[in-house]
């Protein structure tokens, strides 16, 4: 059995499709509760989030997500719930990630967990006036 580390750590990026803007047009910070704010630009390497060892430690932890223009005004913003799993899955990292939407996750975004992985990809699939 693999020894569980004190702070797991998972990656994300942002990528979007909005036609006539360069790959690093948008900024996508997210803040996990009681969490310092980590931001990537689009179609820049990934940035790596870690969060703090919860009790029980499969609690979920509220992130709050939110995107703008690199020159300013945001176009997206909205929370998702993220959680470690222990649980044993031979196609799947120890600990690995959980998630799932909130109510208020914007229209003009998706997100998905690549398979195998603890790493996140979120994509603006429009702008929006927030």
């Amino acid at each position: 059995m693999s020894a569980e580390p004190e702070s797991p750590t998972y990656t994300f990026e942002l990528k979007h499709k909005i036609e006539g803007q360069p790959a690093d047009a948008f900024e996508l910070t997210l803040i996990p509760f009681q969490c310092h704010e980590v931001k990537v630009t689009s179609g820049a390497a990934a940035a790596a989030m870690t969060l703090p060892a919860l009790t029980p430690r499969d609690s979920e932890v509220v992130n709050q997500v939110s995107v703008q223009r690199v020159t300013g005004g945001y176009v997206a913003n909205g929370a998702i719930y993220t959680n470690w799993s222990w649980s044993e899955h031979p196609l799947l990292p120890l600990p690995h990630l959980g998630y799932r939407k909130t109510e208020s996750w914007p229209p003009n975004m998706a997100f998905e967990l690549v398979e195998g992985s603890n790493h996140l990809i979120f994509t603006l699939d429009k702008e929006l006036a927030w």
